[in-house]
């Protein structure tokens, strides 16, 4: 984890920038790790050129990224700009987020930067939340953005599922329920060749993602199910995208 600092030179409209001395501790502090090290750097104005006329930007930004470029995953959060905007350039995943203070126009979109008003009702659609979760694996970071008109119903809709009672009905030998926000069973020990079907018993989406990108369900409505055969012997690490949170483990062993 990277905290860059370039705002402190911050003129009035103009650009973001690192400086030389922040430039170079960047490059001494990661020539250490390895190329297969998940890297997460966090800046407050963006480190791609969004919209240079604003100043939505770091003018320097191309000799830091280039520090980076190895590495197989990062992930670069920032906000600023007071809205969701993402780029991916290579292994780099560029992700901006909203403010719960007050919205920005779009780039080009106005005269200037700056608060722009909204009506009352239409507020809390453009302010709003990021969360982040990090499975291990070689895959980039679950970023999940929620305004925060719809981050309360989402966190009232998770509270419920909390207090819901248990589906009546069991998982089969070589079934796995998705149920109340959760895999069941969450681990899980079959010989190699076993075919696992998941089901979403839950009202709500799920997907079934392997953190060794070795499987991926489709999103999965109510009742729907995913199966996949295990025909090597080890761990197999899977989570839910949608809700990152959720994981779970089949252990593959040989007959």
């Amino acid at each position: 984890f990277i905290g860059l600092v370039n705002v402190m030179n911050l003129k009035a409209g103009g650009m973001g920038s690192l400086g030389a001395e922040q430039l170079e501790w960047l490059e001494d502090d990661v020539r250490r790790l390895s190329k297969s090290a998940p890297v997460v750097v966090f800046a407050h104005m963006p480190l791609w050129n969004i919209y240079p006329e604003w100043g939505w930007g770091t003018d320097d930004s191309a000799q830091a990224l280039g520090y980076l470029k190895r590495f197989g995953s990062v992930s670069v959060l920032n906000g600023h700009i007071h809205q969701t905007m993402q780029k991916i350039e290579g292994n780099v995943t560029f992700h901006t987020a909203m403010s719960t203070a007050f919205p920005q126009p779009a780039p080009g979109a106005a005269p200037s930067p700056g608060p722009m008003k909204v009506p009352a009702e239409r507020l809390r659609s453009v302010l709003g939340i990021t969360q982040l979760n990090f499975v291990r694996g070689t895959h980039s970071l679950g970023i999940v953005d929620a305004p925060l008109a719809s981050a309360a119903a989402m966190g009232d809709m998770e509270m419920s599922h909390e207090n819901k009672k248990p589906s009546t009905g069991k998982p089969g030998a070589n079934e796995i329920f998705i149920d109340n926000f959760s895999f069941s069973p969450a681990s899980l020990m079959v010989p190699v060749g076993t075919k696992l079907t998941w089901t979403n018993k839950d009202d709500v989406p799920h997907n079934v993602i392997s953190t060794e990108n070795k499987f991926a369900s489709p999103v999965l409505d109510s009742d729907q199910s995913f199966s996949y055969t295990f025909g090597a012997a080890g761990a197999y690490n899977y989570y839910c995208s949608i809700h990152p949170r959720m994981t779970g483990k089949v252990i593959v062993k040989q007959a």
